[in-house]
């Protein structure tokens, strides 16, 4: 009837909220894909590009604890591997490996790798012979922790942590009947420690 006002459509209202949550849920379907997406461009470039170069750059990216988003030591360390397999030469590949030995708790394999990167690198990388201080007190073998840390402060100032960890290596091998443990903490970013402490 002519003079009446029109009733406005409540329709876009009303939907509104379920919009709004189909909106969302397509963001999180899509954020869930990020990763997946990237792995499967990692894995396409590496394919077509089988290098050592290329390797380390994505096992570095995802062994590198400063950037938590994309840390994963599973795809690191099979990037580091295949990086051996094409060339075991290649700057620091091997130290990678040994780190990533050290915290699965391979010691041994860990040993093998160190020592060659210490043999190859020590003179010019002090944190060689700082992981292998590490490693040698983990296998027991506090003697020799102590003089890695020894050849490491001959390399680098002393901080903090070195002389915590030689402190450790030196107490266990002065005094083999008392254990001493060295606390543990994140080390994935490089050899490092949280102080030791007295286990009577």
């Amino acid at each position: 009837m002519e003079g009446l006002p029109k009733k406005e459509s409540s329709f876009g209202c009303e939907r509104a909220p379920l919009i709004a949550l189909c909106i969302f849920s397509a963001l999180l379907f899509l954020a869930s894909l990020h990763k997946p997406i990237e792995y499967f461009t990692e894995d396409l470039m590496f394919r077509y590009d089988h290098t050592a170069a290329r390797a380390y750059m994505y096992g570095s990216k995802h062994f590198d604890a400063n950037y938590s988003s994309e840390y994963n030591i599973q795809r690191a360390s099979y990037f580091f591997g295949q990086g051996m397999a094409i060339d075991a030469t290649y700057p620091f590949m091997e130290y990678q490996v040994a780190r990533i030995d050290f915290l699965n708790g391979r010691y041994t394999d860990a040993k093998l790798h160190i020592d060659r990167v210490v043999e190859k690198y020590g003179d010019d990388e002090s944190n060689a012979y700082y992981l292998q201080g590490l490693i040698d007190g983990f296998r027991g073998d506090y003697a020799a922790a102590a003089a890695d840390y020894e050849s490491y402060f001959k390399k680098a100032p002393a901080n903090w942590a070195g002389i915590n960890d030689y402190s450790w290596a030196l107490m266990n091998s002065i005094c083999p009947k008392r254990r001493f443990r060295r606390s543990t903490g994140d080390s994935a970013s490089g050899p490092t420690t949280r102080g030791c402490s007295i286990i009577r």
